[in-house]
């Protein structure tokens, strides 16, 4: 039961008994409409619950009051000058003045509390992130080109899932630093611009002019048609007690920092190439920002970085209900201004049909669709202790087991979904079994499409629900109102998912166990 509705009946259910101890008969002809409210208002249907509709009219009002369905990259000279024009308005004029200014921020919604420990040129870029109220934490972004080159048999597809599995397993260790991995593939129009920098290079200069014609012809019409696929892992380090200390033990403040990161991207790079991914490098603080400045808009070459520097790489946007509008210049400062529309949804595991799935589940979504769609698709891996999720697969396996058994005692067909659930949840806690080495593991994933127009990014959200259907997702869960925040969770910055809680026996268990003497080694 979502948690929405399991508040929204708790509370229900106590005014009414309140109620009715207090008032008797007539308390209860005010409690029966207060629990039917509660009961309408927080029921799934095909269009989310009443109340989650109009708490995202509320919310939408007032981002259209405030000013911050807009995004202005901030700038230091234009603010002083709004600001100035919103000191000396009156009244309305300077109601609009102050939503002008809400809209220019440092960063983008989604990515608030972002910077930089490491963005020096040539150097793996080291995302600090401070979001309010939730877990400060590290992301560094690396690229690679896949496990699978060319055609390949089941067995070394079997290898490369169990190799990405132990990959995952080593975060599961007390002594881990790595807190979150998030895979991004990112299926996107083919940029020309290695095999044109080729041509320029390699053309002979008596060469008829026609024999250069044909060959721009050729990756003009490359470039309309295709799409290729890039594919990147984002890794995330929580800035937790343990980090601290060990960080302590290689310098003091941010050169300690920076020293426990070049070990651990080294040590991340390493396993990525362990577990049989190709061409495995790490990313800049710039190459990430051209990365962000595509996926906002890809016009803009995802290899790009002349242009942009770590900090410059948000794009002006504007947010409507079920999308965003990103617009700059792609072509140039001098170009003219184009316009890419965005929109995210949300893959929940509630929504992912239950049944036995193997690597390549997510091929309708990637190579397996005709249409061509600018897309990215995002998945965020948090790994749970095995001793917790042993916990948590002994608790389904209970749950399914006792509704198969109230289905036989009601003489009614054993529900196939139960039964599929119920081995599922079995091999799991066998596999979970200790000294295996398996962990458990938290998930979410997200998916963002890219159009030119409302139009086409109308086919565009048909197409990719239809694949999503193909790959046994029954819904995707379009995150309209905050859109623009919804964004980021597709970009490689590790927001999406939030930390998982511990057990209540695992957090006593760590208090008790407090930070340790001072004087210990």
């Amino acid at each position: 039961m979502p948690k929405a509705r399991a508040w929204a009946l708790s509370i229900a259910g106590v005014t009414s008994a309140i109620l009715v101890l207090a008032l008797q008969f007539n308390g209860l002809l005010v409690a029966l409409p207060i629990f039917a409210v509660a009961w309408l208002g927080t029921m799934g249907t095909e269009n989310g619950t009443i109340l989650a509709r109009q708490l995202g009219k509320w919310r939408w009002r007032g981002r259209i009051r405030t000013g911050t369905t807009v995004y202005v990259p901030y700038d230091s000279d234009v603010w002083d000058e709004w600001m100035a024009d919103a000191v000396a308005a009156r009244g309305k004029e300077r109601k609009a003045a102050n939503r002008k200014l809400a809209a220019m921020r440092e960063t983008p919604d989604g990515v608030e509390g972002m910077s930089w420990l490491e963005d020096r040129t040539g150097q793996p870029g080291i995302a600090w992130h401070r979001p309010l109220e939730q877990e400060a934490y590290l992301s560094v972004a690396f690229s690679t080109a896949g496990q699978i080159a060319g055609i390949e048999g089941d067995s070394f597809l079997d290898a490369c899932a169990e190799a990405y599995g132990a990959l995952l397993a080593r975060n599961g260790e007390r002594a881990a630093l790595v807190g979150r991995i998030q895979t991004l593939t990112r299926v996107l129009p083919v940029d020309s611009a290695r095999h044109e920098r080729w041509v320029n290079n390699n053309r002979d200069s008596e060469a008829p002019a026609i024999v250069a014609e044909s060959y721009q012809e050729v990756i003009t019409g490359l470039r309309r048609g295709q799409l290729f696929q890039r594919h990147m892992f984002t890794v995330s380090w929580p800035i937790t007690p343990l980090f601290i200390n060990k960080a302590k033990r290689r310098g003091v403040g941010r050169d300690g920092w920076i020293r426990l990161m070049e070990d651990e991207i080294r040590n991340v790079a390493s396993a990525f190439r362990t577990a049989k991914f190709r061409s495995v490098t790490v990313l800049s603080a710039r190459q990430t920002a051209a990365v962000i400045r595509h996926m906002q808009h890809p016009s803009f070459p995802i290899d790009q970085v002349a242009d942009v520097s770590a900090t410059s790489g948000w794009v002006p946007s504007e947010d409507k209900w079920s999308y965003t509008t990103f617009s700059a210049a792609a072509a140039g400062p001098n170009g003219p201004i184009t316009k890419s529309l965005s929109r995210t949804a949300r893959i929940e595991a509630k929504h992912v049909e239950t049944s036995y799935r193997n690597s390549l589940w997510l091929v309708p979504m990637l190579t397996g669709m005709s249409k061509q769609i600018v897309r990215t698709l995002s998945f965020h891996l948090e790994v749970i202790p095995q001793a917790e999720a042993r916990y948590l697969a002994r608790q389904d396996v209970v749950s399914d087991l006792t509704e198969s058994a109230t289905d036989q005692q009601r003489g009614r067909l054993a529900d196939e979904e139960t039964t599929v659930s119920l081995s599922a949840a079995k091999r799991r806690r066998r596999d979970l079994n200790p000294g295996s080495g398996i962990h458990g593991v938290a998930w979410v994933g997200y998916v963002t499409v890219s159009a030119t127009d409302e139009p086409a990014l109308i086919e565009a959200v048909d197409a990719i629900e239809d694949a999503a259907s193909q790959a046994g997702i029954n819904k995707l869960i379009w995150l309209d109102t905050y859109q623009a925040a919804a964004h980021a969770t597709t970009w490689p910055v590790g927001r999406g998912l939030t930390p998982a809680r511990r057990q209540g026996y695992a957090q006593l268990e760590s208090l008790i166990a407090g930070k340790g003497a001072k004087e210990q080694l």
